[in-house]
């Protein structure tokens, strides 16, 4: 039996959230390392890797869309950036539900930049997914703003604007290309304090920050070639898992509890997603 586009789609969608929540932990373990030089490293071997597969004729550069390649860079390389902020400064629960309220946002500029209509279902599914996500987390304090709460929130907000940017240029782009300009504008933003402070770190911090860069890398690839199948909206309510998985990890690697209300929020997210 053949497996539909878009439901291939889901499924590397589901693959990409499962590898995003992974590098998230890994950015929790090295959270001792300043966030502009965790995204560099990122950006560096994203970029290595894209280069050696044009290298070796496996991948091309040509663009369609100069100005969407442009802002997608952009964007893409702030939002990781803030996210790693978020994540170092007010820890892994309160910086993943603040930068994963990107898909609130995505449905705005997807109806506005490519006239994608939102379905009520799915629109219905977005808000649930997002309450799902506060009790998964449940932090204390949540309106307390900090300008570390803020970079988490504006985290989600060049998300969901670089999403759009995706889905516009997989009509026209390769998914190296795309996430090439993320890397290349991510460094260019992140470069300068990144040598300042220097790559002066403790060795046995190796291994985990070579997993941040392999599971970024990976999961981003993933992520954007899937939204040649699906919808930027729909593709986006996907991401909500990756609270799910973090939990989960939570519990398993850093003896985080889940009570009642992390149970119920994953039956929420889970739901949604399926």
């Amino acid at each position: 039996m053949s497996v539909s586009p878009a439901r291939t789609g889901f499924l590397l969608m589901a693959a990409s959230s499962l590898l995003f929540s992974l590098m998230s932990a890994a950015v929790r373990m090295a959270s001792e390392v300043p966030a502009h030089t965790l995204s560099f490293i990122r950006f560096a071997f994203g970029a290595a890797v894209v280069l050696t597969l044009v290298a070796a004729g496996r991948a091309n550069l040509r663009t369609g869309n100069p100005r969407f390649l442009f802002w997608r860079g952009l964007l893409g390389g702030l939002a990781v950036y803030l996210f790693y902020l978020a994540i170092c400064k007010v820890g892994l629960a309160k910086g993943t539900v603040l930068s994963y309220t990107y898909p609130i946002f995505v449905p705005v500029f997807g109806a506005l930049v490519l006239r994608e209509r939102v379905r009520l279902n799915v629109g219905i599914g977005i808000l649930v997914a997002f309450v799902g996500v506060y009790l998964i987390v449940s932090p204390e304090n949540m309106l307390q703003v900090t300008r570390y709460d803020a970079a988490g929130l504006l985290s989600g907000v060049f998300s969901a604007s670089a999403i759009v940017c995706i889905k516009r240029l997989r009509e026209t782009d390769s998914p190296f290309v795309i996430f090439l300009s993320q890397c290349v504008f991510g460094m260019l933003l992140v470069g300068v304090p990144a040598v300042r402070s220097g790559f002066d770190f403790p060795a046995r911090l190796l291994p985990v920050l070579a997993g941040v860069a392999l599971f970024a890398v990976t999961a981003q690839l993933l992520m954007t070639y899937s939204y040649k199948l699906v919808s930027a909206t729909s593709g986006s309510l996907m991401g909500y898992l990756t609270p799910v998985f973090n939990v989960a990890l939570g519990v398993a690697a850093f003896n985080e509890k889940l009570g009642h209300t992390g149970v119920v929020g994953c039956v929420l997210v889970l739901a949604v997603s399926l």
